[in-house]
């Protein structure tokens, strides 16, 4: 096994996000989950909060709330194709923040695919890109590159 090929990741895809198709046109701009941004961001909002979480009684909701916050100005880069309730939205913060907050599900995939080792590895990036060229002229792939 080339171990190299295996584990090498984009560290400005991880930093800067990699784009990852949600089916039906939507598109999320992702970066990794733990990324320098989100530690710095995760560490100012849990400090007036150490003392509840260092003693495991940080209540849930403040939890999400950091959560949701961390994932919306770090992790969630961009976003094409996305409608909430009917309605185009537009890629913001504020309109991360929302999404997050209030589609619980949503929020867990977002979790997932942005610490997946995979939506961030040189080789996968590589033929993700080889694919949406070929898509891109007329050709398809066939493959399903949803990661719900």
């Amino acid at each position: 096994m080339d171990l190299a090929k295996h584990y090498r990741t984009d560290a400005t895809a991880e930093k800067e996000g990699q784009w990852v198709d949600w089916g039906e046109g939507t598109k999320f701009k992702i970066a990794r989950l733990g990324n320098a941004q989100y530690q710095a961001r995760f560490q100012a909002l849990i400090k007036p909060h150490r003392h509840l979480r260092d003693r495991g009684i940080l209540p849930e909701d403040i939890q999400v709330e950091i959560l949701c916050k961390c994932l919306a100005e770090t992790v969630v880069i961009d976003w094409e194709g996305v409608d909430f309730d009917g309605k185009p939205l537009p890629y913001s913060t504020e309109n991360a923040l929302k999404v997050l907050t209030e589609l619980k599900d949503l929020r867990e995939d977002i979790v997932t695919v942005s610490g997946e080792q995979s939506t961030f590895r040189i080789a996968e990036i590589e033929d993700s890109e080889k694919n949406l060229s070929k898509s891109s002229s007329g050709k398809t792939s066939g493959a399903d590159t949803s990661k719900d």
